[in-house]
């Protein structure tokens, strides 16, 4: 497939899994994309698309996967991302992003796997990360964060269920704790 995403994509109000990964699809994600409120999955990875990730994409509140890796996104993730309370994986791996990760990330209770990698997302980790108790996975290798790492991380209780770390390639200062692990 090529081209791009048609606003009439919206019309398909029963629409549960929309995957279109791995085509040549350029332009910009849809804002009638938001109106698929049954939508579980949405995978859009592995194309062309840029321009920035329309924030009505908090509008999909029982989404439970959102993949928009490999592409061409530019500009930050948006704030109503803490608006998707049942999100499990969210997956922005290889775009263009930057600015700093939202503090509202802390209100998706559910998140488990979280892909930021090869971006240019910049700034110290917000310590909301930390209330991400059912958190497996988080890499954020390969962008510009800065700072120490917040103690948070590292304290009982804090990722109990973490299981894949990745903060390589980034411009983070200080030491790991001497009872990391």
């Amino acid at each position: 497939l090529s081209g791009v995403i048609p606003d009439e994509l919206g019309h398909l109000k029963l629409l549960s899994n929309l995957n279109l990964s791995g085509n040549q699809l350029t332009g910009s994600i849809p804002d009638p994309i938001s109106s698929l409120v049954n939508l579980f999955m949405l995978d859009l990875s592995q194309n062309s698309l840029g321009s920035t990730i329309p924030t009505e994409i908090g509008l999909l509140s029982g989404i439970q996967s959102i993949q928009l890796g490999n592409n061409q996104l530019v500009g930050s993730i948006p704030s109503q991302i803490g608006q998707l309370t049942y999100l499990q994986e969210f997956d922005l791996r290889e775009n263009e992003l930057s600015y700093f990760i939202p503090t509202e990330i802390g209100n998706v209770p559910s998140l488990k796997r979280l892909h930021l990698q090869d971006n240019k997302l910049l700034g110290p980790l917000p310590s909301e990360i930390s209330s991400l108790s059912m958190l497996e996975v988080l890499d954020l290798s390969r962008n510009y964060f800065f700072s120490q790492i917040p103690n948070l991380l590292w304290q009982a209780g804090g990722l109990p269920n973490l299981e894949h770390l990745d903060l390589s390639y980034n411009l983070f200062t200080g030491s790991l704790p001497s009872d990391f692990g």
